[in-house]
């Protein structure tokens, strides 16, 4: 009986300890195990290395921890068929929000958990979401960016914000991997202004506005920019 909880096949397991995840091959065992091309309620999750959690075990709770490298991504999924759940998510998303050739904007989660029906419209989310932006004309060097999660609707929602509200930048996730996100910048100084409408951001009163969709893919993230009509400062 030992060993065949030792060596118990992670693919019999993994829909009934982490409903939701699912991948192209499941591999190894309940405690050491591999799913390659794996993703969660529709969003890919690339190759990632799994176990179940031995202190939710001890608890009577039964979950999976996974982590894969390169970006970082790392959590536990659990939860039930009725209420699927992600906790203590953290790691790095790029998003290719800015035009090229401006670099990919780096999403980091701290302690993220969300909470997913079936369907993967979001329930509940909480924990803490930050970026740095670079690459941008005429802004410098600025503090990160920072928020915390929460639904809006069906979506994930993660409004992030500067101090004084100088600049913003809301993202949303949907369950089917798309992703939205809306760049807000509110700089001092009105040569800034004109710059940016030339780097594709559209100008109204003081502000600047850029607005980018995509796709969440395997590998990769590849994305397919839908940038706001470019206006001229007035």
């Amino acid at each position: 009986l030992a060993l065949l909880i030792l060596f118990f096949p992670l693919s019999a397991a993994t829909s009934r300890l982490a409903p939701g995840l699912e991948a192209d091959s499941v591999s190894g065992s309940i405690w050491s195990g591999r799913l390659r091309n794996a993703h969660y309620a529709g969003v890919p999750l690339g190759d990632i290395d799994v176990g179940l959690d031995p202190g939710r075990l001890l608890k009577g709770e039964a979950s999976l921890r996974f982590q894969r490298l390169g970006p970082r991504l790392q959590g536990r999924a659990g939860g039930t068929r009725q209420l699927r759940q992600l906790e203590e998510l953290s790691g790095e998303l790029p998003l290719q929000i800015l035009p090229a050739p401006a670099p990919a904007v780096t999403i980091r989660f701290d302690d993220v958990h969300i909470a997913l029906s079936p369907r993967g419209a979001c329930r509940s989310a909480g924990g803490q979401v930050s970026t740095s932006l670079t690459g941008i004309p005429f802004l410098g060097e600025s503090p990160p960016l920072s928020g915390a999660p929460g639904c809006d609707g069906d979506r994930l929602f993660a409004p992030l914000r500067l101090p004084g509200n100088r600049a913003g930048l809301d993202l949303w996730l949907s369950a089917d991997g798309g992703w939205t996100g809306k760049l807000r910048l509110r700089p001092e100084n009105r040569l800034a202004l004109v710059g940016l409408a030339a780097a594709g951001f559209a100008i109204e009163g003081g502000d600047a506005t850029l607005t980018a969709e995509g796709r969440l893919q395997q590998g990769d993230i590849q994305v397919a920019p839908s940038v706001e009509t470019i206006s001229d400062p007035a």
